[in-house]
């Protein structure tokens, strides 16, 4: 897995510079994948990654947003041209309102995860069974 991050490293390192990510692409062998219209609860192929994709900051004035993404099987080198914002009806404020705490709650949750994994790394936990 240490030769695929450093080749995606260097694919990214490249878009960066400015090469084109199709010509990168057939260049390097890799396969490249567009989605015109990827939506958050669509049925693309890899949820992983489309989860991930939905997780990174739009593109700025300077250009597309650029990442390296590691998925379970490799690694997937992104480039996000454009972000088109969500849109709820005005009326609908108690949808809204559900969204809005639905990824409060995720965010949440993510952060207490994170906490619990560090405190775990730091501790050292005995289990008696002997008191059971």
């Amino acid at each position: 897995m240490e030769v695929a991050s450093q080749a995606a490293d260097e694919l990214l390192a490249s878009l960066v510079a400015g090469a084109d990510i199709a010509t990168l692409a057939v260049d390097s062998g890799w396969v490249l994948v567009q989605a015109e219209a990827a939506t958050r609860t669509g049925a693309q192929a890899n949820t992983q990654l489309r989860d991930q994709v939905f997780l990174l900051q739009g593109p700025d004035e300077e250009g597309p947003a650029r990442a390296v993404i590691k998925l379970d099987d490799g690694y997937a080198v992104i480039q996000l041209d454009s972000v088109t914002p969500g849109e709820l009806a005005e009326e609908d404020a108690l949808r809204k309102q559900m969204y809005s705490r639905r990824i409060s709650n995720a965010s949440a949750s993510t952060e207490t995860l994170g906490f619990l994994e560090m405190l775990r790394k730091q501790s050292t936990i005995q289990v008696y069974e002997d008191r059971f």
